[in-house]
Order: C-alpha cells, then structure tokens, then sequence
C-alpha cells in the first residue's frame, strides 16, 4: 500500500483503538507524517531516503520507530508508548495496532497541550524566568548520564568538525541565489575556517574532558513542553548518531540560536550563562560564536530542501523560501561586525517594517525616532487639522526635530561602543542630517550603511489612511505630512554606493533583508 492510500485509510476513527473523539488531523514535513488522534499522536516515518537518513525499507523504518521510542524516553519517559504496528485486516480495513499483516509502523506518544510548549509560551510572554533556570539545570543533568567515549567521542573531534563545516557548505549550492546569496555563503565558509583555525586546541581539549556526549540532537522551542510539575524535550534526532553525538555546547547552541531567531536574545543568553555557571562550562560562550551559525545554516538548509518539495503548493512554498532566508540571514548576523544601519524615506514606505526584520537576524537594537520624540516632548499636543503650513508646531517643531535627532545619535554611539548593531529608524530627509551619523559611526571605527526603503506613491497612501484609521502606530504621518515630505526629502546620493542600498517595501520581506545583509557582507569586507 501506498503510504497516502494508509494515511487516508486513518482519517477514519475506527482505525485506532480508542476511537478519538475530536477530528484527526495530519501533519507533513519532509520526512515524517504525524497524525493527531484525540489524546494520542501517531508518528509515521515517510518512506524516503535522504543523504542524512535511509528509510526506504518497511523493516527501517521500524528498527528507527523503536530507536526513537528508547532515545526520547530518556527525556520524555512514558509520553512516548512506543511502537504500534499499522496492519490491514482480512476485510481489507486499515487499523492502529490490529492483527493483520503490517504495512507500516508508527511511534505512539501521549498528545502534550500544544499551548504549553515553549514556542507557544514565548509567543504569549508567559515564561517565568525560573523556568529558564530549571531547563537549564535539566540539561545539565541529562548531559552527564548521556554517553560518552568511544563511538560518541569522533563526533566532536576538531578533523570531524572541519568535515562536517565544509560538507555543510558544499550542500548549499543548490540553494545559492534561492535562499542564500554567494557572498553571504562565501563569508560564512570564510568565518568557520577562520574559527576552526583559531581554536583547535579547545576543540580537542572538550574531547578529552568527556565533552562529547550522545545527547537530542533537535533541541528547538518547539519540541520542550513546559508543564506545571515537569519539562519535557522529545522529538530527539534517532536516525543519525552524528546529529545527536555532538559537544554539549552544540546543543545549548541549537537552543539559544532558535530563541535568538524569535527574537529572544535575552532568554537565550540567560539559559546559556546558567547552563555554563550550573556544568562548571565557562569555554561555553566561545564556542557558541561557531556553532550557532552552523546551526543556523542547518536549519536553513533543511528549510530549503522543504521548499524544492515538489508536492507543495505554491504558498508553502513561497514560506518554505521565507523560512529557509531567514535562517540564513541569522547565520550571517552571528558573524558580521557591529554596524550602524541608517533607515531613510518617505512616511509610510514601510521602514519601521524592514527595521524590525533587520533587527532580529542582526542582534540590533532599534531607535525609532517617532517614539524618540515623544519621550522627549511628553506634552506636546498635535494638531490633527493641521496644514501644510502648520506641520513644523508643537510636537514637530524644528527645536523638538533637533533634539530628537541628537537623542537618537547619542544613544546610538553608546550602544555601538558596547558592540551592539543599532538601526535607525527615521525618515531622515536631510543630507546634512544622515552625514552627520555617518562621519559619527566612521569617527568610531564602525561600518555604516544607508537603507531607503520605497514605495508606490499609491500604496504609501493607502497604508498612511489605514495606519490613522488604526491609531495604533507611534507615527503621527498622514497624507499631508506625506505630501510635505516628498516636496522636500532630499535622496541619499551622497552616500557611496557600496555605503547603501535600495529596496521596495513592495517586495518580499526577506529580499529586502537579504539586500541590506548583502551590503553588510561587503561592508564587512571592505569592499568599494
């Protein structure tokens, strides 16, 4: 049988022993169909064989269903039941678990309240930070029992690392100028040669001390549950020591580097420093700086291989490519000098959008000149029927313009001088204005580039009446405030070309990042 005909066979309820209740759902990803059945989970391996993985064969697939079930116990325990053969019976009806003949086999597990885990939590705010610290200290005791030694130590040697480093990269051709740019894979190869080279000794040095440990392999916020009384991490990596067999830095990695990609950098340096603190690890930190974007990398890699799914619709698709370039830009974010990015053009083109895409990728903290100025001038009024001739008044007076100005550059050098990339959020219609931030950055020793975002004039007015309609956003632009700023914005062609970049907010988001990494990339290299 057909692994579809089988999948369509268990949407029928009298399928499973317990006959759930609430509808059956089914989930696809690139190597497994996963079947929701009330309080019961059915996971199926999909008849494929990849380079990292082999289950082509009915008799694989069931020796890598029980390999799953004894690996994630050891964090997981009882959720998952174990292994239930799918059998067709003499009347030819599919069953979980029947007397008939197998045809397929699949990991039973006890469903987890979706709306604990902590992907779901994070999306919520609703994690205390002392769960952070007990997942932290979970860890810490799971590493020590994990294995260690031979068959386990190979994986983490500094000549298996380059290996992996540079297959890596060899298996992202086929994505180059799809979901990742030739610079950017040129910069990242370059930047984990460099780290390899720097640091084989301490990569040699964690072998010997028992670093190397046969841990998940697949740590993700996706795949921890929080409940009240207990953490559980399933979904452990079962078909390849290689990706569970790795230094235990590798794996808080794989965990800090998914929070950074939420944009919770906060979080994950939090879990990073208690792990370190709590498993005595203080080389943690510097070994993250190789192994979150090679993680980073991995994740986009996989996403990219989803996308050139055949059996997607162009939609899924298309968030394939999205999901796939946003992995990528993270990667790049982890390995580019702090920068100064200064964001320009007209109200509503759509900067403070690009910004807080920008943001996450890069670890930058944004100034937003529209919340600037209101901090600055708390009880200015704004007259909302004003004229054009009555826009420089109250709250947008050239006195209050100037200070905000001077407020957003001020704390901009502040968090440069601490290593952190800023990106400046304004219109900065002057000349005078964007080179006086400019020759600041540059008095600094840091890189800086220009960002004008544009937009058709049609599209910038519908999004100008939407956002007043709303009444939600800092920015206080209508169309007359538009329409003022058009008549006097003055374009960004002092800046050199390899100092900005163009991109339409009509475009794809992650096109747009991708552009403004592209520069960075080129910024981090010097070139002209």
């Amino acid at each position: 049988m057909t692994l579809d005909s089988i999948i369509a066979a268990l949407r029928d309820p009298d399928a499973y022993p317990h006959r759930p209740e609430a509808p059956i759902e089914i989930l696809r990803t690139h190597i497994s169909v996963i079947v929701l059945a009330g309080n019961r989970v059915y996971k199926i391996k999909r008849p494929v064989r990849l380079d990292f993985l082999d289950y082509s064969t009915l008799e694989r697939r069931r020796h890598f269903c029980a390999e799953e079930v004894r690996l994630n116990r050891r964090l997981a325990g009882n959720v998952y039941r174990g292994v239930v053969a799918i059998t067709r019976e003499d009347d030819a009806a599919i069953r979980i678990g029947g007397r008939g003949t197998p045809v397929e086999y699949a990991v039973e597990m006890e469903r987890l309240p979706a709306d604990h885990m902590l992907d779901a939590l994070l999306d919520r705010d609703a994690l205390p930070r002392s769960r952070l610290d007990e997942l932290s200290h979970l860890l810490v005791d799971f590493h020590r029992t994990c294995a260690t030694g031979a068959g386990v130590d190979e994986y983490g040697t500094p000549d298996e690392l380059r290996r992996q480093s540079a297959e890596g990269f060899d298996e992202l051709d086929p994505f180059v100028g799809v979901t990742i740019t030739p610079a950017a894979r040129d910069h990242l190869r370059a930047a984990a040669t460099r780290w390899l080279d720097a640091h084989e000794p301490l990569l040699a040095r964690r072998v010997r001390e028992g670093r190397i440990r046969e841990g998940h392999g697949d740590l993700h916020a996706g795949n921890l549950c929080i409940l009240d009384d207990r953490i559980i991490a399933y979904d452990c990596i079962e078909f390849s020591p290689r990706f569970r067999c790795r230094d235990v830095a590798c794996e808080i990695a794989f965990l800090a580097m998914d929070l950074d990609s939420r944009g919770r950098r906060e979080e994950a340096a939090h879990v990073v420093a208690e792990y370190a603190a709590c498993a005595s690890d203080p080389d943690l930190p510097t070994l993250l700086d190789f192994y979150k974007p090679h993680l980073a990398l991995v994740r986009g890699k996989v996403a990219s291989i989803r996308a050139a799914d055949a059996a997607l619709d162009d939609d899924a698709r298309r968030r394939a490519v999205a999901e796939a370039q946003r992995y990528m830009h993270l990667a790049a974010g982890y390995t580019l000098p702090p920068a100064l990015i200064l964001m320009c053009g007209l109200p509503g083109t759509g900067k403070s959008h690009v910004a807080r895409a920008l943001a996450t990728p890069l670890g930058a903290n944004v100034l937003r000149s529209d919340v600037i100025r209101k901090t600055l001038a708390p009880d200015a009024t704004i007259d909302r029927a004003r004229d054009a001739a009555a826009l420089d008044r109250g709250l947008y007076a050239p006195d209050v313009t100037d200070r905000t100005y001077d407020a957003m550059q001020r704390q901009a050098m502040a968090h440069l001088v601490d290593g952190t990339p800023v990106i400046l959020d304004a219109t900065f219609p002057a000349r005078a204005r964007r080179t006086s931030f400019l020759d600041g950055a540059a008095a600094a020793g840091v890189a800086s580039i220009v960002v004008e975002v544009t937009c058709a004039d049609m599209e910038i007015r519908r999004r100008l009446r939407s956002r007043a309609a709303e009444g939600r956003d800092a920015s206080d632009a209508d169309e007359r405030v538009y329409e003022h700023a058009r008549s006097t914005f003055e374009p960004p062609d002092e800046v050199p070309p390899a100092q900005r970049v163009t991109v339409s907010s009509e475009t794809p988001l992650e096109d747009q990042v991708a552009a403004v990494i592209e520069r960075l990339v080129g910024a981090a290299h010097g070139q002209r």
